[in-house]
């Protein structure tokens, strides 16, 4: 038996001095045969070291034609993610033969990250003359003088993570590790290596395949292809998850002498649905999406991400560059929008998330292109140019037509001039016609660059001032000042879908704040309409462009002239002066749930008070009542005089308490009548189904004979 021993070796340049020391070793037994007979050959080595990996205690018994065995405390390789720890192989027959060295059926016995793994292998060693034959007169005395080299080969597969590695190494020439995978589990290869998942996600399910060529030269290139199928996850908020996904791509990167690397990937999302939170895809619908990366990964664990590209081919072509810091936190990230097509890529990207703002099946056309950037986790600048942009959804709430134009934002403060002009804008039935605006959006503010003129059937909103500070945050605050200009009531009603009003509207607005989708206007809101004036106060709308938008105000009435009104509504004429209030008022998806109303003449208005034949009727059968009309005589007078006229009603529940200018028994006076003939109108409803109300309304505002209930 011979023995040696070495001391603790000093860190080595060369690659692989583990196989420079085996080699010849290898080549001895080879070259010698059966001249050695049963030498055993045995020894330890305290470390070796080489550029990229360091093994520490290594002792090996190699037996020509017996039992041999190679044992190695630890082993770190640079390129793999865990240190390899109690690494044992061994050889049942170390077969020594006049070409080389075999074992042609060995065990592999380690723990990766303190995991127990076996493995089958087998390796060869074989000496290649590289100058003559062995038997030539002009041989040299030995292989080694001869210019001979080692040929290296070996193989080893394992049952790992539920699947099977196969690791194949060829070390003659440039010596290449290939490494090929079937069936291994995520979660499984997960808990071996000393990888989590992001923060707040769950670990990944599902299989992965690989074939991957690892060059080990002067620098380590790895080159190859794999693929992931039956992909799903979840956060632990709900925010994000996948399932199904199925993912092929290819591989390559370079590590260097200085510990960085560089490295190229892409990938082809097949199948499967992406939930990242309000955005939702389901891949199985779309043409195959492409990823492409390339960067660069530091000496000190930055990542720099030179290019990345997402494509689906013909309506999204999206690519940037990106930076990472060590600890995979998002540093960087620029965006170019090279191709976003509305048709095609706002139902497969954009669609659920425009649902979770209340936009469903929505139709879209025109493109967008730009881009955008993200420092820090927060957007610090948005580039975008709008082309022939259509919009609208399916229930016609919102909508523009050929928006056109250029938006730029800048946290820093730093941003161009934006401007925007449409053909027109939708707002549930209401339609703004063309306009061009200017404005000015950065370091969280929007303001207004010149006075605007928003188009509205006949007449328009003036918009003098507008403002939003602290753009983007719960804290975000409007200022706007303007004045609408005289509209036709006829053709806002009719837009609106109420009983068509005749008249004008207008009038100025005071200033009106904005904060947290809730819109509060301070001060009066002073409207002309039908001679008179209607005063708005507490004026509050919240979720004005989501879901259920919600108006609030109280409202004061002041000399409305009758006569005007009545006519609007084709009610039956009355004339005098109105006065009121509407209390409380409160609108739900622009429906009354609730106010508490109260209408009646002014009789010191020193105007004649009359009422017809037709409103007598409609004001009884809103009340529930029957006037004195059924009486002949009193059918040929076309209208009679009144004292005063008026109507309460307190809605709540959908129920209308109802009241008059005062109490009549069992009833209320709609109506007090004055002069000959005298005729007063009683209601006896006291409580009405607001529905029902309605359609009284709408009834008594038709033409044709009235139903008196």
């Amino acid at each position: 038996m011979v023995r040696c021993a070495r001391q603790p070796a000093s860190p080595a340049s060369e690659r692989f001095r583990f196989l420079r020391l085996a080699a010849p070793l290898a080549v001895l037994l080879s070259q010698s045969g059966p001249a050695l007979g049963q030498l055993t050959l045995s020894g330890s080595v305290a470390e070796l070291t080489g550029d990229g990996w360091q093994a520490r205690q290594l002792d090996w018994e190699l037996v020509p034609n017996g039992e041999s065995s190679v044992n190695i405390a630890a082993l770190d390789i640079s390129s793999l993610p865990a240190a390899l720890s109690e690494i044992s192989l061994r050889c049942e027959t170390l077969t020594v033969a006049g070409g080389g060295t075999e074992c042609a059926a060995g065990n592999l016995n380690f723990r990766l990250n303190e995991q127990p793994l076996e493995a089958d292998w087998n390796a060869s060693f074989a000496t290649v003359d590289g100058l003559a034959p062995k038997d030539s007169a002009d041989a040299p005395a030995s292989a080694s003088a001869r210019g001979a080299t080692t040929a290296v080969a070996a193989s080893l597969t394992l049952e790992l993570a539920g699947g099977e590695v196969t690791l194949t190494f060829q070390g003659s020439g440039q010596p290449q590790l290939r490494a090929q995978a079937t069936g291994l589990k995520l979660d499984e290869l997960l808990s071996l290596l000393p990888v989590t998942p992001p923060a707040g996600l769950t670990a990944p399910q599902g299989e992965l395949a690989l074939d991957l060529t690892a060059t080990l030269a002067s620098a380590l290139s790895l080159s190859g292809s794999w693929t992931v199928s039956g992909l799903g996850f979840d956060s632990l908020d709900g925010s994000q998850a996948g399932a199904g996904l199925a993912l092929r791509g290819d591989l390559a990167f370079e590590a260097g002498r200085d510990d960085g690397m560089t490295f190229e990937a892409a990938a082809v999302i097949e199948s499967g649905e992406l939930l990242v939170d309000p955005a939702y895809v389901s891949f199985g619908e779309l043409p195959d999406v492409t990823l492409t990366v390339a960067g660069s990964r530091g000496s000190a664990g930055a990542t720099t991400i030179d290019r990345w590209q997402v494509s689906d081919g013909d309506s999204l072509t999206v690519s940037g560059g990106a930076r990472l810091t060590s600890d995979g936190a998002l540093a960087t990230l620029t965006a170019q929008i090279d191709r976003f097509r509305l048709t095609q890529a706002y139902p497969r990207f954009l669609a659920a998330a425009g649902e979770s703002f209340g936009l469903e099946e929505v139709q879209a056309g025109g493109e967008i292109l730009g881009g955008f950037r993200v420092e820090d986790g927060a957007l610090s600048h948005v580039s975008l140019i709008f082309e022939a942009v259509d919009f609208v959804s399916n229930q016609e709430h919102f909508g523009a037509s050929r928006l056109r134009g250029f938006v730029d934002y800048s946290l820093a403060g730093d941003s161009a001039d934006s401007n925007l002009s449409w053909d027109s804008l939708r707002y549930y039935t209401l339609l703004v016609g063309a306009a061009d605006s200017r404005f000015f959006a950065g370091g969280r503010q929007v303001l207004l660059l010149d006075p605007l003129f928003l188009p509205v059937l006949d007449g328009g909103l003036q918009v003098d001032e507008l403002a939003l500070n602290d753009f983007g945050t719960e804290q975000v605050a409007m200022d706007f000042r303007g004045e609408l200009k005289p509209v036709a009531l006829d053709q806002i009603t009719r837009a609106l879908d109420w009983p068509v009003l005749n008249g004008t509207l207008g009038g100025t607005i005071p200033q009106v704040r904005l904060r947290n989708q809730v819109v509060e206007v301070g001060g009066k809101v002073v409207v002309d309409v039908f001679g008179g004036t209607v005063v708005m106060e507490q004026l509050r709308l919240e979720r004005l462009f989501g879901v259920l938008p919600t108006l609030s105000a109280d409202i004061e009435i002041e000399n409305i002239d009758l006569e005007q009104m009545t006519g609007a509504f084709s009610f039956g004429k009355i004339e005098g002066v109105l006065r009121g209030s509407v209390g409380g008022l409160r609108l739900l998806n622009w429906r009354p749930v609730a106010f508490d109303l109260d209408l009646h003449t002014d009789p010191s208005a020193g105007v004649r008070q009359r009422i017809s034949q037709r409103a007598v009727d409609n004001l009884s059968s809103i009340g529930g009542g029957v006037a004195a009309l059924g009486s002949t005589v009193l059918r040929i007078f076309d209208d009679f005089g009144y004292q005063q006229l008026g109507l309460t009603c307190v809605l709540r529940n959908n129920t209308c308490d109802m009241g008059g200018v005062g109490d009549a028994g069992n009833g209320y006076f709609l109506v007090r009548g004055s002069g000959i003939p005298r005729i007063d109108i009683k209601g006896f409803s006291r409580r009405v189904d607001w529905p029902q109300l309605v359609r009284r309304l709408q009834a008594a505002t038709q033409s044709g004979p009235v139903s008196v209930e």
